[in-house]
């Protein structure tokens, strides 16, 4: 369980971050 801590932590940074990109890019363009 341990060794799956690590790559769970950053898959979760990834998703925050790339939905942190789209909620940015809705915002910025309003007509997609």
């Amino acid at each position: 369980m341990a060794g799956y801590l690590p790559f769970g932590k950053g898959l979760t940074c990834m998703l925050i971050t790339f939905f942190d990109l789209a909620w940015q890019l809705c915002i910025n363009f309003p007509y997609f």
